[in-house]
């Protein structure tokens, strides 16, 4: 434990800009909360250090290693660190790999993928991370342009499972051709859509043998799917909704789709 008193020390400039962009290009990235930091300590990614209130570290302590640095100031000196009140005081200073998994990696590894596709909203990107791993899902695959999982608002809108559901970024070259690769192979790519006509995800599953790989692939908050990804498809599918609602969120969707896939295996 190193104790610090004073929010201008220089021991603390990893956590004086909290702005995710200039996280990305310095290769690190915050978790926030002690149940974040929880899965952060049990996850593949390395911390570099901790910042934590008396409290969070007289919780957290029994499961630091010994070797990890972990400053301890009040809250009113975290607040003037950050700019702002920082109420779930603790933060951890995370790093992100150099070199991520390879699609291959992924897929062999996987039964059931969620494949997203320009979706940017971190608290939608947190919650089909945490939907990911409550279903059981083998990997998260994302377009080139799709939001962060490692932004700070993401992981905790994630509980943390953005740090332990495998997951990767397609480059410009892959998206969106990866998908007929994947529909060549033994996968079933499930396009999600709000369309009527298009069949509804618990009939379309039932043609499917049980032991048939999955992908589901949903699109942007606003505008679904791109025609270049859902032509790409093996089928389209839609969860039932009540008249006059035109659609779900995309998270919500994801949740729903993955129940379906799941109660086949119950």
């Amino acid at each position: 434990m190193i104790r610090v008193s004073n929010p201008h020390d220089p021991q603390l400039d990893d956590y004086r800009e909290l702005k995710d962009a200039t996280r990305r290009r310095s290769g690190t990235f915050i978790a926030e909360s002690e149940l974040v930091i929880s899965r952060l300590l049990t996850s593949r990614f390395a911390i570099r250090s901790l910042l934590l209130t008396p409290t969070r570290y007289a919780r957290l302590a029994p499961t630091l290693p010994s070797d990890l640095p972990a400053f301890v100031a009040d809250e009113e000196v975290l607040n003037a660190l950050v700019g702002f009140p920082l109420h779930r005081g603790a933060l951890a200073l995370g790093v992100r790999p150099a070199v991520e998994p390879s699609l291959g990696e992924v897929l062999r590894a996987a039964r059931t993928i969620v494949i997203v596709e320009d979706v940017v909203d971190p608290d939608n990107m947190g919650a089909v991370f945490r939907h990911s791993a409550a279903f059981g899902v083998g990997a998260v695959v994302l377009s080139p342009h799709a939001g962060d999982p490692l932004y700070r608002k993401a992981i905790r809108s994630a509980v943390g499972w953005s740090l332990h559901v495998p997951w990767l970024r397609l480059s410009e070259e892959q998206w969106p051709s990866m998908l007929d690769d994947l529909c060549t192979d033994d996968w079933h790519v499930f396009a999600l859509t709000p369309n009527v006509d298009a069949p509804v995800m618990a009939h379309a599953l039932q043609a499917l043998p049980p032991t048939a790989r999955v992908a589901l692939l949903v699109g942007t908050e606003h505008v679904g799917l791109t025609e270049a990804a859902m032509q790409r498809a093996t089928l389209r599918a839609r969860i039932p909704m009540a008249d006059g609602v035109d659609s779900l969120n995309v998270a919500t969707t994801v949740a729903l789709a993955l129940y379906e896939l799941a109660r086949r295996n119950w």
